[in-house]
């Protein structure tokens, strides 16, 4: 941090975001069932006076700027009205913002600002990065320190997986994979037992990733599903799946995608926009619903693009879920389509 945010640090000036990061960690575990690595906070003379940087492993993944003394206004985007302060952009979404005096907060909330301090811009900021790049604070001891937890309470799973079946290598990259669509690594037991039940077919961890999918489909779910208890989605056009699925080589694992990266991008585009043109209709989440078959492959062309939206298979929904399909994605037409 810059020498001008060390109040939002020092206990004797109410600084109280040390405090707010131990939170940080608490609720990444609760999330997605594991402990990230302590946070420390330095400050920084070669930082802008009111800059911060976060870092991972020691290299800069992102930096801001806040206003301590300040609000940030955070315009959802929907905002019409104007409000007197220093126009910015909110760090961690990339909301247009205003920092504005707290004088002034409650008349910006009263015009549909969502207005935080300066401390929540940078914890809100962290929590994002935190989920961003959570495959890469799971560490291989980490994921030996869970295997062992879970060996006092399941030791039959985990001795008849490891090390003979599965190396620990393969569980930490299956772990790792998870935490990358944000699916929580919470139930180890359900986990380790998907990979036992499948270690003699495959040692490729993009497949096992997908089994264990498929076994945490609960889990998966609950994190989407409306408070009607329903599961909203957008579908692909019978067709489109079949091109996609065609287009696929299957020599191995997973396969390869093997498409023209504009016909790639048309069908990335299409569902992008079915996607925008839904989303401000549902407070829940909207999910998209493909084959087992090419779910992973959709998710690495939309992940890139449209990281919030998850891509779930047919396979990932458990039988007492309703599944309202809101809209389906035709194929791109044009000159893309036949590339």
């Amino acid at each position: 941090i810059g020498f001008s945010l060390v109040p939002l640090v020092d206990t004797t000036q109410e600084g109280d975001l040390i405090e707010r990061i131990g939170n940080i960690r608490r609720q990444i575990y609760d999330e997605l069932g594991f402990r990230i690595p302590p946070i420390s906070v330095n400050d920084n003379i070669e930082l802008g006076n009111n800059e911060y940087r976060i870092l991972i492993r020691g290299l800069e993944r992102t930096r801001g700027q806040v206003h301590v003394g300040s609000h940030m206004a955070i315009n959802p985007g929907d905002v019409m009205e104007q409000i007197e302060g220093i126009r910015t952009t909110d760090p961690a979404f990339g909301f247009d913002a205003v920092w504005i005096n707290p004088k002034r907060v409650d008349a910006a909330e009263s015009i549909g600002y969502t207005v935080v301090d300066a401390a929540s811009v940078i914890t809100t900021h962290i929590t994002k990065i935190v989920r961003d790049y959570a495959p890469e604070l799971l560490s291989r001891q980490d994921t030996s320190t869970m295997i062992e937890t879970l060996k006092e309470t399941a030791p039959a799973v985990v001795d008849e997986l490891l090390p003979d079946r599965l190396n620990m290598g393969v569980n930490h990259r299956v772990l790792q994979n998870l935490l990358a669509e944000q699916v929580p690594i919470h139930d180890m037991s359900v986990i380790a037992e998907t990979l036992s039940d499948f270690a003699d077919q495959t040692k490729d961890p993009l497949v096992l990733s997908e089994f264990c999918r498929q076994a945490l489909k609960g889990h998966i779910t609950g994190q989407l599903i409306s408070e009607s208890n329903c599961l909203f989605a957008i579908t692909l056009q019978p067709q489109l799946e079949n091109e996609i699925n065609d287009s696929v080589d299957k020599n191995q694992g997973l396969g390869i995608l093997n498409m023209a990266p504009a016909k790639a991008n048309a069908i990335v585009q299409q569902i992008i926009q079915v996607y925008e043109n839904l989303r401000e209709s549902y407070d829940s989440e909207i999910s998209l619903l493909v084959s087992p078959l090419i779910r992973y492959h959709i998710s690495q062309l939309i992940s890139r693009k449209v990281p919030e939206l998850a891509v779930l298979s047919y396979s990932e929904i458990t039988d007492d879920l309703p599944v309202e399909i809101i809209a389906t994605v035709n194929p791109p037409k044009g000159d893309h389509a036949a590339a």
